[in-house]
């Protein structure tokens, strides 16, 4: 995804030098977050906040989570239920172009981490068949690994201080196997500016 926009943000960000209008110090955006992971739709959220140093170029630090829908399995010895939650803390380089009116597209590219929790409950039939009894459990396991990837947005201004994201669009890969294969993020929300540079 980089290597297709990065050529097009060079290209606009070239007619940001001479450009003295004022732009903001820091944006905040907090909105609905869609994960997709193999074939499994997951909704969550997603905010962000950036520190802009320049009219293109910022630190963003971004953090979302998403919660898996539960699942079950079951046979003649074991019933059990699961669901787990992921939570994402990165923090990346951003470029801006704001030579576009009320439209300001972005690229950043985001390193970080993910903490996926997950809790399962059941039964289980030991002893069987001699003297079966039924036992029940319940656990949570956790996990901590390192994720990065890279993405774009585009916002529209509505007023100098509030604006809509469009969409954010990320593409996510994480260091291990399980929840760590390659996925997809979505999003949408508000964004709100704060401070004037110049």
């Amino acid at each position: 995804m980089v290597r297709i926009l990065l050529p097009v943000f060079l290209t606009f960000l070239m007619c940001e030098y001479g450009n003295g209008q004022s732009f903001p110090a820091f944006e905040v955006v907090g909105g609905y977050s869609h994960f997709r992971l193999s074939k499994t739709n997951v909704p969550g959220w997603n905010g962000s906040a950036a520190i802009n140093t320049n009219r293109w170029f910022g630190i963003l630090g971004d953090f979302s989570g998403h919660y898996f829908p539960e699942t079950g399995f079951a046979n003649f010895l074991r019933t059990e239920t699961s669901q787990s939650d992921s939570y994402r803390f990165l923090l990346g380089p951003q470029l801006s172009v704001r030579t576009l009116g009320r439209i300001t597209p972005r690229i950043h590219v985001l390193m970080g981490a993910v903490h996926t929790r997950t809790r399962a409950s059941g039964i289980v039939v030991s002893g069987f068949p001699e003297s079966p009894q039924r036992l029940t459990f319940s656990m949570t396991t956790s996990k901590t690994e390192l994720t990065g990837g890279a993405g774009t947005s585009l916002d529209i201004r509505v007023t100098d201080r509030i604006g809509v994201r469009l969409i954010q669009i990320d593409y996510l890969h994480k260091s291990k196997a399980g929840f760590g294969r390659d996925s997809w993020r979505l999003g949408t929300g508000i964004v709100v500016r704060f401070g004037r540079s110049s």
